[in-house]
């Protein structure tokens, strides 16, 4: 599915969804009206989420790089057009089902995945570059430890 068609898509969906049931974005929002009744409260709160967040997506973080040893082995390409489309459609199903706006979830979304794909291709060539270096130094030793053991 393109990008206009899965729009489209999203559109159906969140005409379709009920505007009665109450989502965990609603939930969420209520509670957050209980907890904060200045700025200094919201503002502390959000303080705390983005320290969640960073902690997840040092977390994410991780399981990019064991990604990329894995695709090292074998096609040393970080960028997996089929699983970033499986993704969009997974977060936009998501976001549907929480109540969190579509436009959120997408934006953020594709700059993490953004990020992650150069972060990880990157990491796959660094681990390309080292092997060729390490490559090239055992046959430097192994042509030196030849020449010197004949002098």
């Amino acid at each position: 599915m393109n990008v206009s068609g899965l729009l489209a898509w999203m559109m159906v969906v969140s005409v379709m969804t009920p505007l009665c049931s109450e989502t965990y974005f609603d939930q969420c929002y209520q509670q957050a009206k209980k907890d904060c009744d200045n700025i200094s409260s919201v503002r502390r709160e959000l303080d705390q989420i983005n320290s969640d967040l960073l902690e997840l997506l040092t977390r994410r973080t991780a399981y990019v790089q064991r990604a990329g040893d894995l695709k090292s082995l074998t096609t040393k390409v970080a960028n997996d057009c089929h699983r970033v489309q499986e993704q969009r459609e997974q977060i936009v199903q998501i976001s549907l089902e929480l109540g969190l706006p579509v436009e959120v979830a997408t934006a953020t979304f594709e700059t993490i995945v953004e990020q992650s794909t150069r972060y990880q291709q990157a990491y796959i060539d660094s681990l390309y570059q080292s092997q060729e270096i390490n490559s090239h130094l055992g046959s430097t030793k192994a042509f030196s430890s030849f020449f010197y053991s004949r002098n």
